[in-house]
């Protein structure tokens, strides 16, 4: 499998774009403001980068995976403001969802907003379902989960990124047909 998207995905209030070299600042400065508010939900937080070139580096993977269609990784701005990234992947029998919000424009519907243009963009591609798995007490990614339509298919322990603990995730699936009864409308051109 193999993705594809619009340089650009509009939605009511948000603009979301693959990143780019020119974004590397911009990326080390939320991700540094932010790190005590993402590591205990993002496994990628226990390795942030240090400095504007070690963010550039992370933004050429991220450009390659998205030139090979393995993942796309959208920065998602408000206006001009960076707020965060919305991701899709290519897992093993089909694609997972991944999101994240700076803390200062958390609880406005951001991250729904966002991974609403994405879901479009891969049931669009012929994607039957898309899996969305987080922490179990992270209970705001579960509710963007839920307010997408996606249903609660399993809960399964895996080991922590940071010591090999065990940590609860819940595991969601959205199909095409629980996306569409959730309300969700065209979202880019």
């Amino acid at each position: 499998m193999r993705l594809t998207a619009p340089e650009t995905l509009d939605t009511p209030r948000l603009s979301l774009r693959p990143w780019t070299e020119a974004d590397a600042d911009a990326l080390f400065a939320i991700l540094a403001a932010n790190a005590a508010h993402l590591r205990p939900w993002v496994p990628f937080a226990r390795d942030l980068p240090r400095d504007g070139a070690e963010a550039l580096a992370r933004i050429e993977r991220y450009r390659a995976q998205h030139a090979e269609g393995s993942a796309l990784r959208f920065a998602v701005r408000h206006r001009t403001s960076l707020v965060g990234e919305a991701m899709l992947f290519v897992r093993e029998g089909g694609c997972e969802l991944g999101y994240w919000i700076a803390a200062d424009h958390e609880d406005r519907g951001y991250a729904t907003e966002a991974t609403r243009a994405l879901v479009e963009v891969a049931f669009d591609q012929g994607i039957d379902a898309i899996s969305i798995r987080c922490e179990a007490a992270n209970a705001a990614s579960n509710a963007v989960a839920r307010r997408l339509g996606a249903h609660l298919e399993r809960d399964e322990t895996v080991p922590s990124v940071r010591d090999d603990t065990p940590v609860p995730l819940s595991c969601w699936v959205l199909t095409t047909a629980a996306h569409r009864r959730s309300g969700s409308t065209r979202t880019h051109a």
